[in-house]
């Protein structure tokens, strides 16, 4: 297994460091000149979306045919892309929050306040990250990266725009995100583990479809 999550990590590097820097350099430079230090979480996203587009690079090279040789089982093959997806997920996490505080610190509004946001939107773009790599992981193994790639993009538009017009027809539905409960619990260290725990065991529930799936593929 640690030959494959080397391997993983040597297709991220060579496939996507460019675009990485590219992006990192633009948005630091947004968030210090425009005073928006959530857009760097845009790090979680890319890395999230970096694992299951590595299976893409599978798809082209006709990867599936050569790993079955291997004295791996077809579970600890899928095991080894989940767990590369949480590390990439995690170091896109712990990279968005220092870069955000950095930002911050540059201005001078480095305070425990931001540190509460910050640490509130990295843990909300993480669960999201977490469900999109849930939900695209098994439809790539099943019908393709691509194709679940943009099924889950589409799903995903369509909840905002439908949460979009449920809030247009009940605009006083935003007044319970200033209760008490929200902006002390939920959106404080509980409300971060609860959003983890419940990614985790999502991912968790996927990596064991995906599993199955993969196991009855045929090449």
């Amino acid at each position: 297994m640690k030959g494959l999550l080397t391997r993983d990590a040597t297709m991220v590097w060579n496939g996507f460091h460019k675009n990485l820097l590219l992006v990192l350099v633009v948005y630091i430079a947004m968030a210090i000149g425009l005073e928006m230090d959530s857009i760097l979480s845009v790090l979680v996203f890319l890395t999230g979306n970096y694992a299951v587009a590595l299976l893409n690079f599978d798809e082209n090279c006709k990867w599936d045919t050569y790993a079955r040789t291997l004295p791996l089982s077809a579970g600890a093959q899928v095991a080894a892309r989940y767990l590369t997806c949480l590390l990439m997920i995690g170091a896109g996490a712990l990279g968005s929050l220092v870069l955000m505080l950095t930002a911050g610190a540059v201005r001078g509004a480095l305070d425990t306040e931001l540190l509460r946001v910050d640490l509130a939107t990295v843990t909300c773009v993480t669960f999201i990250v977490l469900l999109y790599d849930a939900l695209a992981l098994p439809l790539a193994y099943r019908f393709g990266a691509a194709r679940a790639q943009s099924v889950v993009i589409i799903a995903y538009v369509a909840l905002f725009l439908g949460g979009f017009m449920l809030l247009r027809a009940f605009p006083g539905a935003l007044n319970v995100l200033e209760t008490p409960f929200f902006t002390n619990v939920m959106f404080g260290p509980v409300g971060a583990l609860i959003l983890l725990v419940l990614g985790l065991l999502l991912l968790a529930l996927s990596w064991a479809v995906s599993t199955v799936i993969y196991t009855r593929r045929p090449l």
